[in-house]
């Protein structure tokens, strides 16, 4: 199904990146650092996963952080960011 029409202001599109708070281990991440090991790809030090969820929307700091503090993280193990976007993929401008 598409998406609909985005507008085109800044600010309307909003990126939330949900991951683990840094004292607790991260098994998905570990599991990837060992699979990349496995590959024979060395270098790789630390693998963090994040779950990103990307909202369209005219959203105060207020309802971001309700979004996110309420909805998105279990806020004893996890935190989140939230980041404005130009556009994303899907939106007329459009990004890969």
């Amino acid at each position: 199904m598409p998406r609909p029409a985005a507008q085109s202001r800044v600010g309307n599109f909003w990126r939330f990146a949900v991951r683990l708070r840094g004292q607790f281990q991260d098994p998905e991440g570990e599991r990837l650092k060992a699979d990349i090991a496995d590959l024979g790809l060395g270098g790789v030090e630390r693998v963090e996963i994040a779950h990103v969820y990307y909202l369209e929307g005219d959203l105060s700091e207020e309802d971001r952080k309700r979004i996110g503090e309420n909805l998105l993280i279990d806020p004893i193990t996890q935190e989140y960011e939230v980041t404005p976007l130009a556009s994303w993929r899907g939106s007329p401008e459009g990004t890969t």
